[in-house]
């Protein structure tokens, strides 16, 4: 089983530092929130299946791991109106 520190979830950098060249502006974003003792840590990345940069795979596995242990079709969402 990949494990969350294997794919580095602690390390990445947000989505901001990285270079990408040609933007989506519609998509899905993902953001990462995590707290552990007192480091807190927050970055995101839209559309990361994209592109094809070390970092936006990373976040596409860690997507596809979270996915395999979380319901994300029953995760509360605004549906609007």
């Amino acid at each position: 089983m990949v494990r969350l520190i294997d794919i580095g979830i602690f390390d990445m950098p947000d989505e901001n530092v990285l270079h990408f060249g040609n933007a989506v502006s519609d998509g899905i974003c993902y953001v990462v929130e995590f707290k552990l003792e007192d480091w807190y840590r927050t970055y995101h990345y839209c559309n990361p299946d994209r592109f094809d940069l070390v970092e936006t795979k990373r976040m596409s596995n860690l997507v596809k791991l979270l996915k395999q242990y979380t319901p994300m079709n029953k995760l509360p969402c605004n549906e609007g109106g």
